[in-house]
């Protein structure tokens, strides 16, 4: 008769697990290995170009986008569009250092990068020329290097607002404006969780569904953060399931707090090539905003600003490129472009009415704004509510802002 003590048995299971999770381990990081090898061994080694060539001229000039070929065809994916305009031409690195010297651009390559934006009725100045021709020059060996189309890569636009502060008012900002969205909002971020920074989006976005509703409408929303998973290795672009957005890690609103937006979520992650790290918004395709927070508690000084105008549809062309899976459902303003939808905030007589006749705003040294002191004694007297999360508050437009 065997006198083996009792724990024999859990400690053999316990063994058998470690070795298993081990053993997996190991597979997956021999296979993440193998990847980056097959990624790097497929790498192609190009000469640094110094000058806009004809084929980025032409490509800058043409009509044709990844935003425009999917007004055309609503169905295609946008990965799908970018490959048909632009096809895909892989990795690339230069294939020798870059000199550390170099003829600057001269007055005829910068009247060339001229020709390749669409800047509206304002000349760009030299110093912005120079560094917008260096800009376009890798475009040469991958048209969509700066993730836009290039024929939206040189816009113009309006800035009818910069806040630089910390996060909350960033947030509160955005909140305003996913709360007074008509149809669509396609935010995205380097890294989102659950905290009073995202609190301020998730109520912005039950707001939108509340008010959705009453115009019996639904609006389209879709959300795009970096999670780096295992699983990316194979797919870049993972959707992401309600079961999953409405944890606690995320806690984004489900169906049935939401029940008026149609909502999609994405994961996009590149393993051993690097994070997602933009962080802007376009609402409607009439405002952008772009911002250097993620949706996350910090401490830090942040700054954001928002755009309107042409340049709009430069954001919106990026949304598109960058979530590269067919859109279900796809946003409204796909056959909207910003550049016919006026300017939103500086038709708005509030807006107006924080400038003087000569277009000066309003500030206490010429005698039209409240002085400190003033300010003081208002707040004294009336106690405005704190727009925070669990306990919002909109306001109308900017100025109310």
């Amino acid at each position: 008769m065997s006198d083996a003590p009792d724990f024999l048995p859990t400690q053999s299971s316990l063994i058998g697990s470690i070795f298993f999770t081990a053993l997996l381990a190991l597979v997956i990081l021999l296979f993440l290995t193998a990847q980056y090898y097959r990624l790097h061994l497929n790498v192609r080694r190009v000469k640094m170009v110094h000058q806009i060539s004809d084929k980025v001229y032409n490509l800058c000039r043409s009509p044709e986008s990844v935003s425009s070929l999917l007004a055309a065809h609503p169905t295609l994916s946008p990965g799908e569009a970018a490959k048909k305009l632009y096809g895909s031409e892989g990795v690339s690195v230069t294939e020798s250092k870059p000199p550390h010297e170099r003829a600057p651009a001269t007055p005829e390559d910068l009247e060339r990068a001229y020709q390749c934006g669409q800047f509206g009725p304002t000349r760009p100045s030299e110093l912005f020329l120079r560094v917008f021709h260096d800009s376009l020059c890798p475009l040469e060996h991958d048209p969509l290097m700066g993730c836009c189309s290039p024929s939206l890569v040189g816009s113009c636009g309006v800035l009818p607002l910069t806040i630089i502060g910390p996060l909350p008012d960033i947030c509160r900002h955005m909140s305003n404006l996913i709360a007074r969205a008509d149809r669509e909002v396609f935010l995205a971020t380097n890294y989102w969780m659950d905290s009073d920074a995202s609190r301020l989006i998730t109520d912005a976005l039950k707001e939108l569904s509340r008010r959705a509703g009453e115009r019996g409408q639904k609006a389209v929303v879709k959300i795009m953060y970096d999670r780096g998973n295992a699983k990316q290795v194979l797919d870049n672009h993972q959707s992401v399931g309600e079961q999953e957005y409405t944890g606690k890690a995320i806690r984004l609103p489900s169906t049935q707090e939401a029940p008026h937006l149609d909502m999609e979520v994405l994961n996009y992650h590149r393993p051993m090539l690097g994070t997602f790290h933009s962080k802007f918004m376009v609402v409607d395709r009439k405002i952008a905003v772009i911002s250097s927070n993620n949706i996350q508690d910090n401490d830090n000084l942040e700054m954001m600003t928002h755009l309107e105008g042409p340049i709009v549809d430069s954001f919106y062309d990026t949304s598109l490129i960058s979530w590269h899976n067919a859109l279900k459902p796809p946003l409204p303003s796909y056959n909207t472009p910003a550049r016919e939808g006026g300017l939103p905030t500086f038709n708005q007589p509030s807006f107006h009415s924080l400038f003087d006749n000569s277009g000066r705003l309003h500030v206490p040294e010429t005698g039209d704004a409240r002085n400190l002191s003033q300010v003081v004694q208002d707040g004294a007297s009336q106690r405005l509510p704190i727009h925070i999360g669990g306990d919002p508050h909109y306001d109308p437009d900017i100025a109310s802002e």
